[in-house]
């Protein structure tokens, strides 16, 4: 099957707009469990970061990487 020049251009477009969109919602989702970490902090007190999802995670640390 013979992929013309504008197929491939196409293709190439997309995988770099889907590894665009990855790192995208990779910042999302950190971002969301910071938030999530912060709101359990106020209502149960710091130790909540402690035994949420079971992982040992400081918001702040997560925050510069």
């Amino acid at each position: 099957m013979f992929i013309g020049e504008d197929s491939l251009l196409f293709l190439i477009l997309l995988v770099l707009l889907l590894y665009q969109l990855q790192n995208c919602l990779k910042i999302i989702y950190n971002e969301v469990v910071i938030v999530v970490i912060n709101t359990l902090d106020i209502v149960f007190g710091h130790q909540s970061k402690n035994w949420i999802f079971g992982w040992s995670v400081d918001a702040r640390r997560l925050r510069k990487g």
